[in-house]
């Protein structure tokens, strides 16, 4: 929705916006902390799954840019170690990293275990912010899985049983590929269904996104996002997001200088195939995508605006409570 166009603006110029489902409606206007404390978790390394043990291998890419959206994101050390309590109940971390902008712990890699995940959620801290590969099977919840920086899966099946896992949760990020994506040959079902596990789970509202992320640009947009938020400024969600959109359309927001080898060409490999043949879809955080060629037009890129194209900020979608 953020990149419809009208021939003049993109609809994220002139509007927020946000996705409503059927989860519980209390939720959807509930109060929000002025203040996040949050729990980061991310894979970086590259990993080989065998689900289910019968050959059906996945292979996912390393994702180097995971590493500098959770130090961007957290002030505390990427160790893994507890926090301690201040009195004012707010989260505080013996050695914070200065340049953060949340309090909070992040389990990265080996540490992003399944068990380190449930214990840690426990905590109920406003925000759950979860960087990572997804990959996704339309109606197949045993299939359809986070993969945790240990290398193994945590299916949609295994977390339907884990009854009010998120309560507590302001924000669950899933700054992952295709968390909100319907695939070809899905009912129509999958979106709703996703969301509404979460919340059903007792997050009150979940980022999520529509088609594999550039591993180079999704730390910039996190990070604009979390900063407009964290502000003191007293927006909302939705707008926290929008800003951050906009940031990246601009070319507006923090980034790290573009290496030498990406100057002057596409920060992103499109594939053009022809029309009706764009076989098999990527379910990865990557940097690759393919695009039937019907659906290709070009785009004048601005050496200034590196990521202002909306495959880099359109994915990103807000479901449930907007504040």
């Amino acid at each position: 929705m953020a990149a419809l166009f009208d021939g003049e603006k993109y609809l994220v110029e002139r509007f927020q916006n946000v996705v409503f489902t059927r989860a519980d409606k209390e939720r959807m206007t509930r109060a929000v902390s002025a203040n996040w404390t949050g729990t980061g978790f991310g894979s970086s390394q590259a990993h080989t799954v065998d689900l289910l043990g019968d050959g059906s291998i996945v292979n996912f890419d390393a994702l180097p840019g995971v590493t500098a959206e959770l130090a961007s994101i957290f002030r505390a050390p990427r160790t893994g170690k507890p926090t301690r309590r201040t009195n004012e109940g707010s989260d505080a971390s013996a050695n914070a990293r200065p340049d953060g902008i949340l309090n909070g712990d992040v389990f990265a890699d080996a540490r992003f275990t399944k068990s380190a995940f449930y214990e840690a959620v426990k905590q109920r801290r406003p925000l759950v912010h979860i960087s990572s590969h997804f990959s996704f099977r339309p109606g197949d919840d045993s299939r359809s899985f986070l993969l945790l920086g240990d290398g193994t899966a945590l299916t949609l099946n295994e977390l339907k049983k884990q009854a009010r896992l998120f309560d507590g949760v302001e924000l669950l990020t899933l700054s992952a590929c295709n968390t909100a994506v319907q695939q070809a040959n899905a009912d129509g079902r999958e979106i709703d269904g996703f969301a509404e596990l979460a919340q059903r789970l007792g997050a009150g509202s979940v980022m999520a996104t529509l088609w594999p992320v550039a591993d180079n640009s999704t730390p910039w947009l996190m990070r604009e996002f979390y900063q407009t938020r964290q502000s003191g400024a007293g927006l909302t969600k939705a707008n926290g997001l929008r800003q951050a959109q906009l940031a990246l359309l601009e070319g507006k927001a923090q980034t790290q200088p573009l290496p030498e080898a990406q100057k002057g060409v596409s920060l992103l490999k499109l594939i053009i195939v022809p029309n009706g043949q764009r076989g098999s879809a990527d379910t990865s955080r990557s940097e690759v995508i393919r695009v039937d060629e019907k659906d290709a037009p070009l785009f004048r890129r601005d050496e200034q605006k590196p990521f202002a194209h909306p495959y880099y900020w359109a994915p990103f979608i807000l479901i449930g409570n907007w504040k």
